[in-house]
């Protein structure tokens, strides 16, 4: 059966938003406070402290993100082969450029010949190279890679957090401006929530048993570390989807 392209990219939207639904109900069990601590750890001069996961998300959480990315990635190629005068199998597709150069290579080109020239400058606008040397951090460049890497394997579903840490030691309330800190806005099972510069007054002043630790467990949403996916970011890249759907059937 030949249904209209509005039908079907209203089926796999409406599917996308339900994988969404059930991705927060898990993952609201997947990142309760007393699943996660911090872990401190001394290099030399430095400390650093480690964002630990106790107990890992369901695997559920990611089968069901893979589900999520299928159903997003097949909406754009759904809409190329619509746009598509003469649509080839195996060939017409929605491109995807970390550089500009790509866009005009060959192999790019056939991924949109055919499609008016209107649709595909508004494709070009919204390509991962517009950010520069951050193409990783464009939601059209994860999308695309996640849905690929969970052909293959299972993508890690890490939950994320920001934190909210404060530094208190037994000789002051707070952490003086000679311990300049870096710290994370969130982070992932084995990221570095944040780093101290241990200067004189650190080491021969204070122990490292007397920092403490209040960490808010709020989800932002977030780019994927380390090639992982964040949980939070699916409602970043169903948003980018329909707002590029909406552009492309305009």
């Amino acid at each position: 059966m030949n249904w209209g392209i509005e039908t079907v990219l209203r089926a796999r939207i409406n599917t996308a938003n339900d994988l969404l639904n059930r991705i927060n109900a898990l993952r609201a069990l997947a990142t309760r406070p007393d699943r996660i601590w911090v872990e401190p750890r001394i290099e030399g001069a430095v400390a650093k402290f480690v964002g630990r996961v106790i107990e890992p998300p369901p695997v559920e959480l990611s089968i069901l993100l893979g589900e999520l990315l299928y159903q997003l990635r097949a909406s754009l190629e759904n809409a190329i082969w619509y746009l598509a005068q003469e649509p080839r199998e195996g060939q017409t597709g929605y491109p995807v450029c970390a550089e500009e150069g790509c866009w005009t290579e060959r192999r790019t080109r056939n991924r949109y010949r055919s499609v008016p020239d209107v649709k595909c400058e508004y494709i070009r606008s919204r390509q991962p190279f517009a950010l520069g040397n951050e193409f990783r951090s464009h939601p059209l460049w994860q999308l695309h890679e996640f849905a690929k890497q969970d052909r293959h394997r299972l993508v890690p579903a890490v939950a994320t957090w920001n934190q909210s840490i404060t530094f208190t030691t037994f000789y002051a309330d707070s952490v003086p401006d000679s311990m300049p800190m870096i710290i994370r806005p969130r982070f992932a099972d084995g990221d570095v929530v944040c780093t101290l510069r241990l200067t004189d007054w650190w080491r021969k002043g204070s122990r490292l048993a007397d920092l403490k630790f209040d960490i808010d467990p709020s989800l932002p949403t977030g780019n994927p570390g380390r090639g992982r996916p964040f949980v939070s970011a699916a409602q970043e890249y169903l948003d980018w989807v329909q707002e590029t759907l909406y552009g492309l059937l305009s």
